[in-house]
Order: C-alpha cells, then sequence, then structure tokens
C-alpha cells in the first residue's frame, strides 16, 4: 500500500515537472509568436490609439508567461518593445537590463540604449551601444536618433577594433 502511494506521488511530482518544465515555456512561446506578429504591426502605427490599445493587449496576453518564465530573454525583449510603445520606458529598460543577467545578446544592449536614448540617459545609451557595437559590429548604428551619440558609438567601436587588430599584429 505505501508503495502505491509513493509511486503515485513520485508520478503526480514528474508531471508537475514536465508541466512547468516543458509545457509552460512551449505555451508561451506560442503566444509570443502570436504577439510578435501584433507588436510588429504596432510599431508600424507608434504613437496611434490602435498601436497603445495593441500594446496594452500584448502585454496583458504575456503578463502570466512574463511571472513563469522570467529567463526567457525572447519574451523579455517583446514585452519591452510594448511597454516602449506605451511610453513605460522605464519599465522597459528594467526588462531589459533583468534579460541581460541572462544573456548578453548584441540586440539587448542596443534595444537598451535606444531605450535609454528615450529616457534622455544618452551617456547610459553610449554605453550601451557600444557594447552591442564590440559584440556585433557597426551594422545597425544608422539607426541610433541622437547624431552626436550615434557619431560617438561609432568612433569607440572603431577605437575598439583598431586596438584588437593592432595586438593582433595585423596593424
Amino acid at each position: 500500500m505505501w508503495r502505491s502511494i509513493v509511486a503515485a506521488a513520485i508520478a503526480l511530482a514528474a508531471l508537475a515537472a514536465v508541466h512547468r518544465v516543458v509545457v509552460v515555456p512551449w505555451r508561451c512561446n506560442v503566444l509570443a509568436g502570436r504577439v510578435s506578429a501584433s507588436t510588429e504591426r504596432a510599431w508600424l502605427d507608434r504613437g496611434g490609439d490602435r498601436a497603445r490599445a495593441a500594446a496594452t493587449n500584448n502585454i496583458a496576453i504575456l503578463g502570466d508567461c512574463a511571472d513563469r518564465c522570467r529567463t526567457d530573454v525572447n519574451l523579455a525583449m517583446l514585452l519591452s518593445s510594448n511597454f516602449r510603445l506605451l511610453n513605460r520606458n522605464s519599465v522597459a529598460a528594467g526588462l531589459l537590463e533583468e534579460a541581460l543577467r541572462y544573456e548578453r545578446r548584441p540586440k539587448l544592449y542596443f534595444e537598451l540604449g535606444d531605450t535609454q536614448l528615450e529616457l534622455g540617459l544618452r551617456e547610459e545609451a553610449l554605453k550601451n551601444f557600444v557594447r552591442a557595437g564590440n559584440f556585433a559590429g557597426t551594422y545597425n548604428f544608422g539607426e541610433i536618433a541622437d547624431p552626436d551619440v550615434r557619431e560617438r558609438a561609432y568612433a569607440a567601436v572603431g577605437r575598439h577594433e583598431e586596438e584588437l587588430l593592432a595586438r593582433q599584429g595585423t596593424r
């Protein structure tokens, strides 16, 4: 009898673990795919009523996933993008900073820099644009809205590349 109870308890624990580790992230990934398309459309109409309504809806849809999948960097980026659509840039920056604790991606640094520019944090933005450029090059620096920050980011990444080449003896 005790063996049956223990076996049932183990089976229930295994089912709960599979649900938490496999099913929940899968569901959140499916939802994120749907929300991603909606977010892209909202960015095309940034500032409009439909964009704000879509962003609000997207955040509500992903709310439970954000709580359950805290280390999902893609989810954090998607949520951040929707908060930016609502001009809630401090929340967006916080999500990106949290995501950087789990994974360091050039896109995260670039998005954080862009968000910081919108918050008026030019020096912090510059540092993150440079981090992004040091990772992945300057291919998207043309998107930096502030011309002074853009020029300084190009220069800093260029200096870094020159230093690397010099250390390698190719310059």
